[in-house]
């Protein structure tokens, strides 16, 4: 029997659907700005942390009511529980990310832009908005 999906996820998939696989990291734009801090990843997580902003409240007006009720450790928790959930690691991360910005092929950006997917819907389905929340 085949599982019934939600409205938000019918949603996402059109969404996703609507983009061309090599067009595909224009569509997650900044999103890796959010994923734990590397060589590659993480320069949003690093800049909170620096500028001490990580249990203040976003200020963005168009962001998801979700968003705006959590601070920025809280979001960061909810990015960290889509990669544990989505069933990746952080040295997959790094690895698949390495990859991609080592050897900057047009398949290795469709590559990752599938890698990067699972965590993204995660995110999508707790309730948060595609921009800005996860991409701005």
């Amino acid at each position: 029997m085949s599982e019934k999906r939600s409205e938000i996820e019918i949603q996402i998939d059109k969404e996703i659907a609507s983009v061309s696989e090599w067009k595909g990291l224009d569509f997650l734009n900044n999103f890796h700005g959010y994923l734990p801090v590397s060589e590659w990843n993480g320069a949003y997580r690093k800049m909170a942390e620096e500028s001490q902003l990580l249990d203040k409240l976003t200020t963005m007006e168009n962001a998801s009511p979700l968003y705006k009720s959590k601070t920025r450790r809280e979001f960061y928790k909810d990015v960290d529980d889509a990669i544990v959930d989505a069933g990746l690691t952080n040295d997959g991360i790094i690895t698949e990310t390495d990859l991609y910005y080592k050897y900057p092929t047009m398949e290795a950006g469709v590559r990752w832009f599938k890698f990067l997917l699972p965590i993204y819907k995660n995110l999508r389905k707790k309730g948060y908005k595609h921009y800005p929340d996860l991409t701005g």
